[in-house]
């Protein structure tokens, strides 16, 4: 097991004993594997996720609990060498701007594996370069001459070239359009599927979650709440309404079709492709 919680809590404020202490993360217990996860974490803003997220990448130490990753403990009793832990769980924030900050894109991206004093650290940035989709006559160009959505992969390349085993992605599709979100879906799907990494995304988009995630933790007022499939989230109702978690479109459009023609249709396609042909194979094609 690569990620293990164990009744973890964190307070931002000095915790005293005796007195009321505002915990963002509460008694959390969570386990992830170091490969092929694909993983949603979800809920309202001041929920804990980007907090849980820093926590499973040892930027913040909880107060209580265990925090066993890759086989060390991180506690604030006890000193632990970080470097090897955040090498192999790379954290890429929501705004990537705050990420970049050499002169070109390569030496931007060579700055992990030097570092951490990995070999061939060119190599390494050249290879993440154009995993991401970053051509090679682009590699010389200043990275705050590119669009929000190219920054975004240098700054995923970043990661990429220290060759973690997990990713940890906070809001990576938030300000990009439909397309620009499409391809980096297809991106992480590909690190998941080709490379074995585990992939842990922060959203508020349900978009997000359908389309690309196979578990889902739901986080509300920093206790998880929920921690399991999609079909199984998404087919508890009542957890749905009692967390204010919403449905992806396919679910919505297909749910309203199912009241409106009372016919008996599989709600559960989580693309608006796989919506199509559901529809299609209970309605036939004279109904296109």
């Amino acid at each position: 097991m690569a990620i293990n919680l164990s009744q973890v809590n964190f307070s931002y404020e000095p915790v005293k004993k005796r007195k009321t202490n505002h915990f963002v993360l509460k008694d959390i217990d969570l386990k992830i594997e170091g490969k092929d996860e694909f993983i949603a974490i979800v809920g309202h803003t001041g929920s804990g996720k980007s907090t849980l997220a820093q926590i499973l990448n040892a930027l913040l130490v909880c107060n209580s609990g265990v925090v066993d990753i890759f086989g060390k403990v991180v506690s604030r009793k006890k000193k632990v060498k970080l470097k090897n832990i955040r090498q192999q769980i790379g954290l890429v924030f929501q705004f990537p701007e705050y990420q970049l900050f050499e002169e070109t894109i390569l030496k931007d991206v060579m700055f992990g594996p030097k570092n951490f004093k990995m070999a061939n650290r060119e190599e390494l940035a050249k290879k993440a370069l154009e995993t991401v989709g970053i051509s090679p006559d682009m590699f010389e160009e200043s990275p705050f001459a590119l669009s929000g959505g190219q920054m975004r992969r240098v700054a995923i390349a970043g990661i990429l070239a220290s060759n973690p085993n997990v990713l940890i992605f906070d809001e990576p599709t938030v300000g990009l359009d439909p397309l620009g979100k499409k391809e980096l879906l297809d991106l992480l799907k590909k690190l998941n599927e080709e490379e074995h990494k585990s992939i842990i995304i922060i959203t508020h988009d349900m978009e997000v979650v359908s389309s690309a995630c196979k578990r889902v933790i739901v986080l509300d007022q920093g206790i998880k709440v929920f921690d399991g499939e999609k079909d199984e989230l998404f087919k508890n109702d009542e957890l749905i309404k009692a967390h204010s978690l919403d449905y992806p479109n396919s679910i919505k459009i297909l749910k309203e079709i199912k009241e409106k023609l009372n016919i008996d249709i599989n709600i559960y396609q989580y693309t608006i492709e796989d919506a199509f042909l559901e529809l299609k194979r209970v309605l036939g094609d004279s109904h296109e």
